[in-house]
């Protein structure tokens, strides 16, 4: 089948690809292109768990209605199976949530991103001058003792320039302060929410497993004994009244009404 899987992930990749690229060069993506992709890579597995789920819903109800047509062991240990498999879709969809719901987190951080743009970009822009001065002032010193006495008192760069970015950190002091703490902050809920959620989501899974064996268990695949005819074997099936009290007991949240 990898023939078949693998053109499927390489239209994936180029898509995401095509994708990343867009983002990267749109005028919205600001200072931080890579923000804008993230998100985009949120959406696209919050899409694919929704769209996973949906496939195994259908994937159960036709289980259900293929055990309709076989024998009593087989049409019963199935047909709880579907339900536990809804179950499983029911468990991926609330983790898909939270997905969702990490990504709304950061889509705020880029709002906050986008409205200090201006602030980001001019304290950019300051850096990138003094960084070049800097260069400039090195690479045109000639002789070894204006080097030692560069060294000696430091780089020697435009004097507008440190009290200009001085008064430029004293201004947007606190509006960095602000972004930079509500960035550490939703980044941390938004984690510490998704871990809650796949810790939720194994535990669940391990209990539909654990459930799912027991279902398992009651359909017998040892060989038919000579001289018995299969059909009047398997018509004298009792798992579904051995197992149907726990079943009730243990599982009604599993059950779909």
């Amino acid at each position: 089948m990898s023939h078949l899987i693998d053109p499927c992930l390489r239209a994936t990749k180029i898509a995401h690809g095509i994708r990343r690229g867009i983002d990267g060069l749109s005028p919205m993506s600001g200072l931080v292109p890579e923000l804008r992709i993230l998100i985009q890579e949120q959406k696209n597995v919050f899409t694919s768990m929704k769209r996973a789920a949906f496939e195994k819903d259908e994937a159960a109800k036709h289980l259900a209605i293929y055990a309709k047509t076989e024998g009593p062991d087989i049409a019963d240990t199935l047909s709880k199976l579907s339900i536990l498999i809804q179950k499983s879709a029911d468990v991926e969809r609330a983790y898909s949530d939270s997905v969702g719901q990490s990504r709304e987190y950061f889509k705020e951080i880029r709002a906050a991103e986008d409205e200090n743009y201006s602030v980001r970009k001019r304290k950019l822009d300051l850096e990138q001058k003094l960084a070049l001065e800097k260069a400039h002032h090195h690479s045109s010193t000639a002789s070894v003792a204006s080097d030692k006495a560069s060294s000696a008192r430091g780089p020697e760069l435009h004097p507008e320039l440190h009290p200009e970015l001085k008064v430029f950190r004293q201004e947007t002091m606190l509006v960095e302060n602000d972004l930079e703490d509500a960035k550490r902050k939703k980044i941390k809920q938004a984690t510490l929410e998704q871990l809650e959620a796949l810790e939720r989501w194994g535990k669940e899974m391990v209990v539909i497993a654990h459930y799912g064996r027991q279902v398992m268990a009651e359909l017998d695949d040892t060989p038919t004994p000579a001289g018995i005819y299969v059909d009047d074997r398997h018509a004298t099936y009792d798992g579904t009244d051995k197992f149907s009290l726990t079943w009730k007991k243990k599982v009604p949240r599993l059950q779909k009404h």
